[in-house]
């Protein structure tokens, strides 16, 4: 009865009238809030009416386990470094792998001229020259 007022239908002057006009309301009252806290049970379960509530908003992926919300494993392998290096995967990490064949890794690249000693690149100094000619040196 939305709009209809109550009050000119109860004559005041009978007490029991008032009593049980007011006793009505109460039980209106107490009804409409309590189906006011079964939407809102059910808007903030996500209409489950007080099923599974919402995952949690913290920007990880959800998933359900065992009747509860469970963070989901990031998908896949993280990338490798990115640093010029070619790498594999050992033991769940990645790991340099030598170059092909057992090769000699690059000099560094510093604008110097390099040799190699005792396995070791060793900067040349300024004003050395020589002859490559295949031979000993």
């Amino acid at each position: 009865m939305s709009g209809t007022n109550f009050t000119s239908q109860i004559d005041i002057s009978k007490p029991t009238m008032v009593r049980a006009f007011t006793q009505d309301v109460r039980l209106n009252f107490r009804h409409a809030r309590d189906e006011i806290n079964i939407l809102h049970d059910m808007i903030s379960t996500g209409g489950a009416g007080g099923g599974i509530a919402e995952a949690p908003e913290t920007g990880v992926l959800y998933g359900r386990r065992n009747a509860a919300w469970d963070a989901v494993p990031s998908p896949g392998i993280g990338d490798a470094p990115t640093d010029g290096v070619l790498y594999a995967r050992r033991n769940a990490a990645w790991a340099t792998v030598p170059p092909p064949g057992g090769g000699i890794e690059e000099a560094p690249t510093d604008g110097a001229m390099y040799g190699r000693r005792n396995g070791q690149w060793v900067a040349i100094p300024a004003g050395v020259t020589g002859d490559v000619d295949g031979g000993t040196f």
